[in-house]
């Protein structure tokens, strides 16, 4: 039930009898009906917890919601219930009469406690479990005491393009971890030294300037994505590593010889939070909630849980950021309905989402992004005039190599921000180059009316994007009562005033830009806990899909399978036709004419599955296939992401990228990286 929204009730029942007097029958049949004058959508599946009015827990589960009451005095809906708990299953025996009685009341279990205790039966199996729960919890030894998987909280992970961050929910509040020192921050940059030792955060990003093609950033634009993709290509010369191909087609980088598959850089990045989260904390953590542009696609969805895992952490939810925005912002206030708009800009990709919530519920309306804008591109734009300057002034182009470049790079990020608090900066570069055997500086002046000039396309652009998504939600910018920013690139004045000129009202000024991703995913990751305590937690978050999903036969029959704005969890059965087993290639993308409509793989239906195939997207938005009628029993189908696109444009096939080394498929790298 990890990953589902979660409804808790409070129930006007005094004890265990009532609650079986009173709904005993319905639960015997499976279901139980909910009163509420805000029912969930028909289909709409989530985890339940009930407690009693004492506050004990009554009922756990996964439930289902079958209909809803038309009836104005007797508001709320019937759920069908899917999965229970240990103590709810013991609970469903006593409603069906399967079970006569309760376990032993205080009293009676308190006699038998005072016998004596009864050795176990297989010393081996127990320390086989003790290990195995040791293992489970991230314990660093075996022989250490196991930390239960309750009481470590779930890490909320804002894996930022140019920054991490992360915060818990400890001691009755929000708690952030530092990840450098005392920074809040870990820079988002992964690098090798000249022994190839493995350098993350701080120091790495320290080594951009010494080596900028051993040095990795802004990979989280590149995960997911297929080498041969046109904006794979497009990104190839803005970095100064080597972009490569890894054995499933997806886009690598290639650093000292060795090509690394983006989510193992990620992994990198990822492992590193966890030690020193856990360090922190004192006490293992292995679970953790992430945070994810709401524009990513199934395959970047899965390729950043698979980053998790690489890195030892068992990932209970992928969460889209402005949905985290957006918990961060509202949880605990107690709201009436309000529409927020979150407009998230920030190093490497854009995501406008529109919101709407009440109390601790929240609906998202609709959402868009642009997975390829970002303050990168605003740095790209700044350090392009720089270099023109510099061919003006001297009369000759810069140098190509990756150092210089790379100087130009930070000296561009760095005029940027100062330009967000002062109208001017002035750019230094001393000895960038080299004319008649005498060096060469770069010396330029940059105010802001220019810098606004260089970027006010790519402002528009958000805005379009924007102007997209309340269109698609149906609400006018009018209608919007709160505007939250978030992301670096968002605070600069530029975007604040075309983002409020839009809405027609101020931002918000309260939240913190920086930190609302990592506080939003932590406070789901408390409310996912096996445990939530009853007086706090009650969040209900609903998301939807970003990106329609299509499938196509290799006949070429093309079907639009489930539409962007679909409420997740949801499920669709597509019937292709046929006895015989056949082969249907899967997209995700805002339309079925995009040029950047994205292949997920290659699904093989089997024969007797009579041409149907179940597409199922979780709370998440991961895409699960089953083959058979509904009917039947559904067997699982592999989505083969490795298949080449049966139907790709030749100048959009495989890259002519090095492949992935055969070390590197076997787990080299990670075993040597982190072995301890």
């Amino acid at each position: 039930m990890a990953g589902l929204p979660l409804i808790k009730l409070r129930l006007p029942y005094e004890s265990e009898e009532e609650f079986l007097a009173k709904l005993g029958p319905s639960l015997a049949r499976n279901q139980i009906f909910v009163g509420t004058r805000s029912p969930k959508a028909l289909g709409t599946v989530f985890a339940f917890l009930f407690v009693l009015k004492n506050g004990a827990k009554i009922l756990g589960g996964e439930g289902k919601v079958e209909s809803i009451s038309a009836d104005p005095a007797r508001p709320g809906m019937t759920v069908a219930i899917r999965a229970l708990d240990h103590d709810s299953q013991d609970l469903l025996a006593l409603a069906n009469g399967t079970r006569k009685s309760r376990p032993p009341a205080p009293a009676a279990a308190a006699a038998a406690a005072a016998q004596p205790a009864t050795p176990p039966t297989d010393p081996a199996a127990e320390e086989r479990k003790r290990r195995r729960e040791a293992i489970l919890s991230g314990a660093s030894s075996p022989s250490q005491p196991p930390t239960k998987r309750s009481d470590a909280p779930i890490l909320g992970i804002d894996l930022g393009t140019t920054n991490c961050r992360v915060a818990v929910w400890k001691g009755g509040g929000i708690k952030h971890l530092p990840l450098e020192g005392r920074n809040l921050n870990m820079p988002s940059v992964v690098a090798f030294d000249e022994k190839g030792r493995l350098l993350v955060g701080a120091r790495a990003k320290a080594h951009v300037l010494v080596d900028p093609k051993s040095a990795i950033f802004g990979a989280k634009r590149l995960v997911g994505r297929r080498a041969g993709s046109r904006k794979v290509k497009e990104m190839a010369s803005r970095f100064p590593y080597e972009l490569a191909q890894d054995e499933h087609g997806d886009v690598a980088v290639k650093v000292q010889g060795k090509v690394i598959s983006v989510p193992q850089v990620l992994s990198y990045l990822l492992h590193e939070i966890r030690d020193r989260a856990s360090t922190e904390l004192g006490c293992a953590t292995v679970r953790a909630v992430i945070g994810v542009p709401a524009y990513f696609n199934d395959r970047q969805r899965q390729a950043v849980r698979y980053a998790g895992q690489l890195a030892g952490l068992e990932i209970v939810r992928v969460l889209s950021e402005p949905t985290a925005v957006a918990v961060a912002y509202g949880f605990g206030k107690g709201l009436t309905r309000k529409r927020l708009l979150v407009y998230d800009l920030g190093g490497g990709t854009l995501d406008a989402s529109v919101l709407e919530a009440t109390g601790d519920d929240l609906e998202v309306a609709g959402a868009g992004g642009d997975n390829f804008l970002g303050g990168l591109d605003f740095d790209a734009r700044v350090s392009r005039w720089l270099e023109e300057r510099f061919q003006a002034t001297q009369g000759f182009a810069l140098p190509v190599d990756p150092l210089s470049r790379q100087r130009v790079r930070d000296a561009a990020e760095t005029a940027k921000i100062q330009l967000s608090e002062r109208a001017d900066a002035r750019v230094m570069l001393p000895v960038i180059a080299q004319k008649d055997g005498e060096p060469v500086s770069l010396d330029a002046s940059l105010d802001r009316a220019k810098l606004e000039a260089l970027t006010a396309d790519l402002v528009e652009r958000s805005l379009a994007v924007t102007r997209v998504v309340l269109t698609a939600s149906e609400i006018p910018p009018s209608a919007i009562d709160e505007v939250l920013l978030v992301g670096g690139q968002s605070q600069s004045p530029a975007v604040r005033a075309a983002v409020e000129g839009l809405i027609g009202k101020p931002a918000h000024r309260d939240l913190d830009p920086f930190a609302s991703v990592a506080i939003g995913a932590a406070l789901i990751g408390r409310a996912l806990l096996d445990d939530p305590s009853a007086e706090t937690f009650s969040l209900h978050v609903e998301e939807k899909l970003s990106l329609a999903v299509f499938a196509r036969t290799l006949e070429g029959a093309f079907h639009r399978v489930l539409d962007a704005g679909s409420p997740l969890p949801c499920e669709k059965t597509v019937a292709f036709g046929g006895a015989k087993a056949l082969e249907v290639a899967v997209y995700q993308g805002e339309k079925d004419d995009s040029p950047d409509l994205e292949f997920l793989g290659l699904a093989r239906v089997p024969a007797g599955a009579q041409g149907e195939l179940t597409f199922q997207l979780s709370a998440d938005g991961m895409l699960s296939l089953f083959a058979g009628a509904p009917t039947q029993t559904r067997r699982p189908v592999a989505l083969d992401s490795r298949a080449a696109d049966p139907f790709a444009l030749p100048e959009d096939g495989a890259a002519t990228l090095p492949a992935l080394a055969a070390d590197d498929r076997k787990g080299g790298l990670l075993s040597r990286f982190f072995k301890k």
